[in-house]
């Protein structure tokens, strides 16, 4: 599978990625020209999402990929940390003083929250940084095959922020959303073993961040990030 984009730090951080975890859950990178924006990939066959399962099913599959990943002794490489993502909170705060789309009161809550977990996180880890239902493909045996990383390091509990508010925009306007949230999160704390409201937590921050990224790039579905926020603030 050939994959060509522009040549920007997004997409060297996904060849960087890609060769720290190698083949270990992740679809394996067999040449690459990232100057370039090439990257070729082994094809995972047959390829179906993860959104094409049933939930209790694919949930266990996307615990089954971290376990794996964060297994992962590679030598640590250079990438972006969560912390230089939240950042972007804050400068957004700041420059929408007056009129921001979003509440004032719900983005102090995501920078208290966000600066908090950042200060308590120990061990700061490699992560795929999207992990979520179109990025995890299941190969011949069902094992879930993660695809198109973005490259971070953070907390480990940051990766099971991108599988509970997907599959987006559409999860958050089903009536049991929060019913199949709270399944997903006893899965994720059994199996996994993170603390459910750290978990909680994490989502929630990342689903205000994820809204000011929509909003930068003037993307329409930023309001369905917000109600995400506002799920997991209930919980």
């Amino acid at each position: 599978m050939l994959k060509l984009g522009v040549p920007t730090n997004d997409l060297q951080n996904e060849f960087n990625a890609l060769r720290y975890f190698g083949d270990s859950s992740m679809v394996r990178l067999l040449d690459a020209q990232p100057d370039c924006g090439a990257l070729l990939m082994e094809r995972v066959s047959p390829g179906a999402s993860l959104v094409k399962i049933d939930e209790p099913t694919a949930t266990i599959t996307f615990c089954k990929t971290v376990e794996r990943l964060r297994n992962v002794q590679s030598p640590f490489i250079t990438l972006p940390t969560t912390a230089d993502w939240f950042a972007r909170l804050s400068s957004f705060r700041n420059e929408c003083q007056v009129g921001s789309p979003i509440s004032s009161a719900l983005l102090d809550q995501a920078i208290n929250v966000s600066s908090e977990l950042l200060r308590t996180t120990t061990p700061q880890v490699v992560l795929h940084g999207d992990l979520h239902h179109y990025n995890i493909l299941q190969n011949q045996n069902g094992d879930g095959v993660a695809i198109d990383p973005k490259g971070v390091v953070g907390d480990p509990v940051y990766e099971t922020c991108a599988w509970l508010r997907n599959p987006y925009p559409y999860f958050v306007r089903q009536a049991e959303a929060r019913e199949i949230t709270r399944n997903r999160l006893s899965v994720i704390s059994e199996r996994l073993g993170y603390d459910r409201q750290r978990v909680i937590a994490w989502a929630f921050c990342q689903c205000v961040l994820s809204a000011v990224w929509s909003i930068d790039d003037n993307e329409p579905d930023w309001e369905y990030d917000v109600a995400g926020a506002e799920l997991f603030n209930q919980l």
